[in-house]
């Protein structure tokens, strides 16, 4: 059942995050405005042909479609990093941020792919990848933070006719996605240290919420991809310049 669950969440996620990627590549191609949230979306979009590619290469015992998709993820991740350094802390302190992350993702992949014997056969009780899913996770909690923020002031400008509510409900929105990244990494270590004790049960509940969690990220991108195409419509000008 926590299998069965994983996997469908991560092949929801992944076609919805093609999906997007694909569409806003079409937007670019016409020349259409796409925003300052193409940035994000661009990274959900690579992140999705990162997670297509591991159960590929999972089924075909390919190292390097293994090894490619990790790197779409980490491409993804990096490219996280500057969009919320860009949109929520413009200048040093937010590019210093985003640098800090960026090392401590590379510097743990490296760790990560050294110490396995494998990428196909991946052993999620070692330390290395512990810390690899914690340097995950550091971009989605920092984004957390700021789009929390970004919530709350747009909502209140909102009330009172100063910001658009669409704003304000696509601040939410990436709130709660990258809540729910933050929760899938969380889980991925707990899991892993409750296989390496022998808790199998608990190991399966946390694989099995892991795959509920990508089920709602799916709906918030869908959502976000609406909600910007939206705020678009009203004002293509406004959009473009956020």
């Amino acid at each position: 059942m926590g299998e069965g669950l994983f996997v469908l969440g991560k092949l929801a996620f992944a076609a919805i995050g093609v999906a997007v990627g694909w569409q806003l590549a079409v937007e670019a191609r016409r020349g259409d405005a796409v925003g300052l949230h193409t940035l994000a979306l661009a990274a959900i979009g690579v992140g999705g042909l990162g997670l297509l590619a591991m159960p590929l290469a999972n089924g075909l015992g390919s190292e390097a479609l293994s090894l490619a998709g990790e790197g779409a993820v980490r491409i993804a991740l990096l490219l996280l990093c500057f969009f919320v350094a860009r949109t929520f802390r413009p200048g040093a302190v937010g590019l210093a941020l985003a640098v800090a992350c960026s090392a401590s993702l590379i510097a743990t992949l490296v760790w990560d792919v050294r110490a396995q014997p494998s990428l196909i056969h991946y052993d999620y009780a070692l330390a290395s990848s512990h810390a690899n899913q914690a340097a995950a996770a550091l971009p989605f909690a920092w984004s957390v933070l700021e789009s929390t923020a970004a919530w709350r002031r747009t909502r209140r400008r909102a009330r009172i006719g100063l910001a658009d509510p669409v704003l304000a409900e696509r601040f939410l929105l990436w709130g709660l996605t990258t809540s729910c990244f933050v929760g899938i990494n969380g889980l991925a270590i707990a899991g892993g240290v409750a296989s390496a004790s022998g808790a199998t049960g608990a190991a399966e509940l946390a694989h099995g919420l892991r795959g509920v969690l990508y089920l709602a990220i799916s709906a918030f991108v869908w959502r976000v991809r609406f909600a910007a195409a939206t705020a678009g419509a009203r004002n293509p000008a406004g959009d473009a310049a956020r």
